[in-house]
């Protein structure tokens, strides 16, 4: 994210969890098969009332999570509104 020049002011790092990956294998017949071991930092996103606090003043322009996020039932309910 630095090296694109997006801020990282508010991506928490998660030292109990790691990176989520994605494992492909594929068959001799060409066929991928994806694995992703859980649980993952993105299984753990959280908003807190003092990330809140310090960003309420800013204009953002974009908010941007991943889709595996919401596999999760409270990350979901989370983003859902």
């Amino acid at each position: 994210m630095r090296e694109t020049g997006l801020s990282i002011d508010y991506v928490p790092a998660l030292e109990d969890v790691p990176t989520g990956v994605a494992m492909i294998e594929v068959s001799p017949n060409g066929e991928p098969k994806f694995s992703i071991p859980r649980p993952a930092a993105f299984d753990r996103i959280a908003l807190s009332t003092n990330v809140i606090d310090q960003t309420s003043h800013l204009e953002i322009a974009r908010l941007y999570f991943g889709t595996l996020a919401q596999m999760d039932p409270e990350v979901e309910q989370l983003t859902a509104n």
